[in-house]
């Protein structure tokens, strides 16, 4: 991004450029300006998508470019758009001319919803770095939002950079809470602070810290009107870290409490037969090796994986402990 000294410099720069152009007499028609009002358009839609760096895995450079050429021609329309309009508004020019002029508007408003949900596709195509860094332009653009942070946090999660992960969703945690206290115009910004202590202790837990994946879920319990799959992720995470502290009977009632059942079905899927493997083993540790069995076999037929150690040991990263007793459900079985 720029630094403040040469904002300021552009500020002042750009409406000087246009007293200039309308000292001219050939600018001083509509045909003029329309070309002052791209021309100073231009210029800032050069600056604003001056760190544009969102990547393609393969052709990068060339969709980057291609993309910010479009973004820049948007504002270039947008320019002319608005003298258009305001001239319709004089008579100077037909209704029909103002209505075709708005394209350009509705083409930037397109482009800057998909540039906000760009950082997700990258992460589907598994470009985890180019998410990084077109989180990390969102949150340079708009440092008081905690959305930019808690995406770049799943992503450094994802890539292993659990420190960074926690750096950023504590800013987020930060940014969220205060902006959930502080109304802006009459409304207050409504964040899912939940969420983030659930995709907080997510971390934790992987960093085998289970005291601190328990105090997040834990908090995230404590807040009210908690959406039902955060609720259940809340749960699920304090249930697995009070399954690695032995403590099973605490590990078991966060299992059973989760609303599994006001889940989606796509959600349920995917999260059943794991519910059902962390479900044996508490069980498995109380004592109950019958209903562990029970449980043990409803995973293994929703995911027959289960039975693969090698797979529950570099994809699951189970540890060490969960393995034998996943092993010894398996000879049960």
């Amino acid at each position: 991004m720029l630094s403040k000294s040469q904002y300021i410099k552009l500020i002042v720069l750009v409406p000087l450029i246009a007293l200039l152009l309308l000292l001219l007499p050939q600018f001083r028609t509509p045909n003029g300006y329309s070309a002052i009002g791209m021309l100073i358009f231009g210029i800032i839609g050069a600056v604003v998508t001056k760190d544009f760096s969102a990547r393609w895995p393969r052709f990068g450079r060339i969709v980057n470019w291609a993309f910010r050429s479009l973004l820049v021609l948007s504002f270039v329309g947008v320019g002319g758009a608005i003298t258009i309009i305001a001239e319709t508004s004089s008579g100077k020019t037909s209704p029909g001319t103002a209505i075709l002029a708005l394209a350009p508007i509705v083409l930037l408003f397109g482009l800057a919803i998909f540039w906000l949900y760009w950082g997700m596709f990258l992460a589907t195509r598994g470009n985890y770095d180019a998410a990084i860094k077109h989180y990390s332009l969102l949150a340079r653009i708009n440092s008081n939002s905690a959305h930019p942070y808690s995406n770049r946090a799943v992503m450094y999660a994802v890539k292993g950079d659990l420190d960074s992960a926690l750096s950023d969703y504590q800013r987020a945690i930060d940014l969220a809470t205060h902006s959930s206290q502080q109304p802006k115009g009459g409304v207050t910004i409504n964040y899912d602070i939940a969420n983030l202590y659930a995709g907080r202790s997510a971390v934790w837990f992987l960093k085998k810290d289970y005291a601190a994946a328990i105090a997040d879920s834990t908090r995230g319990l404590e807040i009210e009107s908690t959406a039902p799959l955060t609720r259940f992720e809340l749960l699920y995470n304090r249930g697995l870290a009070y399954l690695e502290l032995s403590r099973y009977a605490e590990a078991s009632a966060d299992f059973d409490a989760v609303p599994f059942a006001a889940l989606k079905p796509k959600e349920q899927a995917l999260r059943q037969p794991h519910l059902l493997a962390q479900r044996a083993f508490a069980t498995r540790g109380l004592g109950q090796t019958e209903k562990a069995l029970i449980l043990w076999r409803e995973a293994l037929a929703l995911e027959p994986k289960f039975a693969d150690v090698n797979w529950l040991t570099e994809k699951l990263k189970w540890s060490e402990a969960k393995i034998e007793a996943a092993q010894a459900l398996n000879v049960l079985v």
